[in-house]
Order: structure tokens, then C-alpha cells, then sequence
């Protein structure tokens, strides 16, 4: 069912070749995004923003843009997309996304700033702590590092140890790096 996909770049939109797990069309042309997790739906963190419009708006998350994207380029095109996660661990669940109307201005304009910050050379970690690396507590290498309590590979993901404004002041006098000063959404 895996189904290989390209979609040419759109500027401000890079080019974006991946995969998708299943795409259905209905009997009124809609698409329909379904991606499989063999992981227990309890695990989904919210913040993380797998399914979280307001990371996805700041383009902290791209799989369901991406996916969904990709969906809207279809012929011929859907009069809507949607996309869901269907989760087979301990039982059948599925956990629907944010809609593409919800967030897709919104993402594009994210993404065009951290790719403006990637173009010139200057890409810090993502600033943000709710990241774990590879499911368990990040390695214990950049403490030196201004952004780890905030970069999701830090040790320090439980609370801060430098001003919360420290990282937020760094940023807004890095002129390559202002795209994204407001890509950031708060601690909950």
C-alpha cells in the first residue's frame, strides 16, 4: 500500500520526496492521508507536534503538511484532504490531524523562515525542550551550548537552567536568525 511520492517545489515550498503509508480517494474526488504507527497511542505527545496545529503552524512538524501537500497536488484535484494516524498497537485507534485549511498558510510562511535561516548558514537546534532523542533522554553532550535548554537533543529537558528569556534575547540579535524569533510556541 506504501505509495512513493515527489512534489516540485512551489516557492516559497522546497521540492519534497517521501513515501505515504495509504492514500484513498472517495466517491466525491476527497483525499484521504491514513499513516500507520505500530507505537501505543498513549504515547502520542501533544507537544512533541505530531498532530499539534500549533506546531505544525510554526513549522515545527511537517509530516501531515507534507502529506497532505502532496494530496492537494493530485488530478484531478480534491475539493478537500484529510490525514489521520491509524495506531495498531494495543487495539485499533486512530487520531485524526489538523486540517489543512487550519494551518497551511500558516506552516508555508513557518517554513519559508527556517529555510531563510538554513540558506544562510546559520541553523541552530530546534529551539525547544519537549523533544526527546530517540524515545529516551538525549545524551548528555552539549552543555555547553546556548540552546540546550531548548534544543530537542539537550539533557536539560525538564527545566531550564539559563534565563527562559536568554534564548529568545540571542535570537532577536542574530539578524539570520529573526525569520524564526517567533517560531517558538510557549512552555505548557
Amino acid at each position: 500500500m506504501e505509495e512513493s511520492f515527489f512534489l516540485t517545489a512551489s516557492p516559497p515550498l522546497p521540492a519534497f520526496r517521501g513515501r505515504i503509508d495509504r492514500l484513498d480517494r472517495g466517491p466525491s474526488g476527497e483525499a484521504r492521508v491514513v499513516d500507520y504507527k505500530y507505537s501505543d497511542p498513549k504515547n502520542l505527545d501533544p507537544g512533541r507536534g505530531a498532530l499539534s496545529a500549533d506546531w505544525i503552524r510554526h513549522g515545527l512538524s511537517h509530516q501531515v503538511p507534507v502529506y497532505l501537500a502532496y494530496a492537494r497536488s493530485l488530478s484531478p484535484p480534491p475539493p478537500s484532504a484529510s490525514a489521520s494516524l491509524l495506531f495498531f498497537r494495543n487495539g485499533l485507534s486512530a487520531v485524526a490531524a489538523p486540517a489543512w485549511e487550519e494551518f497551511s498558510g500558516a506552516w508555508t510562511a513557518a517554513l519559508s523562515d527556517w529555510l531563510s535561516v538554513a540558506a544562510h548558514g546559520s541553523f541552530p537546534p530546534l529551539p525547544h525542550h519537549r523533544f526527546t532523542y530517540a524515545g529516551r533522554a538525549a545524551p548528555r553532550y552539549c552543555d555547553a551550548c546556548p540552546f540546550k535548554d531548548h534544543c530537542r537533543v539537550s539533557p536539560d529537558v525538564d527545566g531550564p537552567e539559563i534565563p527562559s528569556g536568554a534564548l529568545s534575547e540571542a535570537v532577536s540579535r542574530d539578524p539570520f536568525l529573526r525569520p524564526v524569533e517567533g517560531h517558538r510556541p510557549e512552555r505548557n
